[in-house]
């Protein structure tokens, strides 16, 4: 009887979620790897990023995996792995709690990235309203060793069934986030992409054109177009 009555506790209270596994994959190409202001880039030359998801059903706990290929170079430049949990605890906020490694690879420039480091953050964001605002706040405790702000917001025209076109907008602000000793802190970067995501069936293509602008000295002061496509399914 008391095995009977922890079936129905358990069942109870994760029958409402779906625990069946779902994993996503996709690559894109860019021109140029712009991270929170930084140019992990510099030589310009094509990149590739290999992205991989596995979420667990209707749990809110997912895993991914994002890498940085150099193309000419051949070679590996970052491999990042977050493990996220996403709830709601009212109707229309989305929290968001997560978990990151980042682990670095021939980066041509040691003075930011000086070796792997770890990440947790938070989000909270607004999905179900108009430009749905999100707010993130990240928060190295390794190599990195300070924190990072970012607000978004973005907003979907649909033109037809399997076309719309998106905006993407952020601004973020860095708190000492691999930033030199005794460096400025502020208002680091303000980024605006432009997507054209095309969906057939499962599988999408995503060409984008993004614009970064760098506001804080202790960076740079640089203005980038960038651009590139992502295949996924």
């Amino acid at each position: 009887m008391k095995k009977y009555i922890i079936f129905i506790l358990i069942s109870a209270t994760f029958g409402s979620f779906a625990i069946y596994p779902s994993l996503k994959f996709n690559v894109g190409a860019s021109s140029y790897y712009i991270w929170r202001g930084f140019d992990l880039n510099p030589e310009n030359e094509l990149m590739i990023n290999p992205f991989a998801s596995l979420s667990i059903g209707d749990t809110g706990l997912s895993l991914t995996a994002w890498g940085s290929y150099a193309y000419e170079e051949q070679e590996m430049r970052e491999l990042d792995l977050t493990l996220t949990f996403a709830f709601n605890p009212t109707r229309h906020l989305l929290v968001k709690l997560g978990y990151t490694e980042y682990r670095f690879f021939n980066i041509p420039d040691p003075l930011y990235l000086r070796s792997d480091s770890r990440e947790a953050f938070i989000s909270l964001g607004l999905p179900w309203t108009l430009f749905q605002p999100e707010l993130t706040a990240y928060f190295d405790f390794g190599a990195g060793d300070g924190m990072y702000f970012k607000f978004r917001a973005q907003h979907a025209v649909p033109l037809l069934d399997f076309l719309a076109l998106e905006f993407y907008s952020s601004l973020g602000y860095n708190a000492g986030q691999w930033l030199p000793e005794g460096a400025k802190t502020g208002f680091s970067d303000f980024n605006f992409t432009t997507m054209l995501p095309i969906k057939l069936g499962r599988v999408y293509i995503i060409p984008f054109a993004s614009y970064t602008a760098i506001l804080l000295d202790s960076i740079g002061n640089a203005r980038y177009f960038w651009y590139g496509i992502t295949f996924g399914y």
